[in-house]
C-alpha cells in the first residue's frame, strides 16, 4: 500500500518542480536574456547578444530595452568592435622592447613583431604609415621598456615622431599629428576671387 502511495506523490513532484520550473522561467527569463545580451555586447561578442535579445523579445515582445538594443546594434558594431580592438592592444604586455635610434618606420615593423608574439599571433596590429612626404617616416626614435602595456609602447613612439594613430576595425593608421587622411587633402584657397557670373557690369557714367 505505501508503495502505490509514493510512486503517483513521485511523479506529482516531478509535475510540480517542471511547472515551477516554467513558471520562473516566465517571470523572469526577458530580464535575464537581456542582461546576458548586454553582457556579449561588453565584451565585444555581437551575434551572442543578438541572440540573447532575440530570446527576451520572444518571451517578451513589449521589452523595449531589449527592441532598442536589437535595431541598434546594426549601427553599434563598428564602435563596439573598434572598441573591443584597443582592449586586446592594452591587454598584451610585452617582455622587453629595445629600440635604439632606428626610424619610424623600422620601429613599428619590429613592435607589430613584438605584439605578435606576446599575443600568440592572436592580436595583428597591421600598422600602416599614412606620409606620402616622409615627415615622420624616418624620425629617429628610441625604447627601452620591460613589461610594458603594447598600447603605452605604441604611444611612446608616436610621441617621439610628433605623430598619431587612427584605428579602424583592422588596420592602425599612423599618420602626422594634425595631417587628415591622404585621400582627402584640406582644400587650397583660391587667392583670386571668381567673378559671379550672374552679377551685371557696373556701367561708367559718360
Amino acid at each position: 500500500m505505501n508503495i502505490k502511495m509514493k510512486l503517483p506523490l513521485t511523479i506529482l513532484a516531478v509535475f510540480y518542480l517542471s511547472a515551477s520550473g516554467l513558471l520562473a522561467e516566465k517571470r523572469i527569463s526577458a530580464d535575464d536574456y537581456f542582461r546576458q545580451g548586454e553582457a556579449a555586447l561588453e565584451v565585444g561578442e555581437i551575434e551572442k547578444a543578438r541572440t540573447a535579445y532575440m530570446q527576451a523579445l520572444r518571451i517578451n515582445p513589449k521589452h523595449g530595452n531589449a527592441r532598442y538594443r536589437l535595431v541598434s546594434l546594426k549601427s553599434l558594431s563598428a564602435d563596439i568592435k573598434l572598441k573591443m580592438r584597443k582592449k586586446q592592444l592594452a591587454a598584451i604586455s610585452i617582455p622587453e622592447i629595445t629600440f635604439e635610434d632606428i626610424p619610424l618606420n623600422e620601429a613599428l615593423e619590429g613592435l607589430g613583431v613584438l605584439i605578435e608574439k606576446a599575443s600568440e599571433n592572436n592580436f595583428v596590429p597591421n600598422f600602416v604609415l599614412d606620409d606620402p612626404t616622409g615627415l615622420i617616416s624616418n624620425r629617429s626614435v628610441s625604447l627601452r621598456l620591460k613589461s610594458v602595456p603594447a598600447n603605452v609602447a605604441l604611444q611612446y613612439l608616436l610621441s617621439q615622431a610628433a605623430a598619431r594613430e587612427v584605428w579602424s576595425e583592422h588596420v592602425i593608421t599612423i599618420r602626422p599629428q594634425g595631417r587628415r587622411s591622404s585621400a582627402a587633402p584640406e582644400p587650397i584657397a583660391d587667392p583670386k576671387p571668381k567673378a559671379d557670373p550672374f552679377k551685371r557690369p557696373l556701367q561708367r557714367k559718360k
